[in-house]
């Protein structure tokens, strides 16, 4: 019996994540993977991302939060993350915090913002770091 009920409450909450309004790409320094892989480490990172936005359809976000350490990008940082953010800009988003560490060292990074953040009223934090 308890096998039942749980497979039955597995399919009553499949899909509940993607209509989460707090979405948190935070990860502790140095704890995540191991650091001998850092190219297959961070392939994950990005698709792990890129399909939680794809399949998150809440109509609004109370938390956007990319908090990243020890990044080794493929390519342009920035790419990535101006797709992730434009990938969510249609949506209400009131808090904004975006920390990206490339490498062992800082690194300033030119991110240009989609025109929708800034001139959304619903938006009261924007952290940039």
């Amino acid at each position: 019996k308890s096998p039942v009920n749980t497979s039955i409450l597995c399919r009553q909450w499949r899909y509940i994540w993607t209509k989460v309004p707090a979405l948190d790409f935070s990860e502790m320094p140095g704890s995540m993977f191991d650091t001998k892989l850092p190219v297959l480490r961070q392939i994950h990172v990005n698709n792990f991302v890129d399909k939680v936005l794809i399949h998150n359809d809440a109509p609004y976000v109370r938390l956007l939060c990319f908090c990243l350490y020890e990044c080794d990008f493929l390519g342009d940082p920035a790419f990535y993350l101006m797709s992730w953010l434009g990938a969510i800009a249609k949506r209400e988003i009131q808090e904004i915090h975006v920390r990206l560490e490339l490498g062992r060292e800082q690194v300033l990074v030119p991110i240009v913002l989609p025109g929708r953040f800034i001139s959304n009223e619903k938006l009261v934090v924007l952290k940039l770091s």
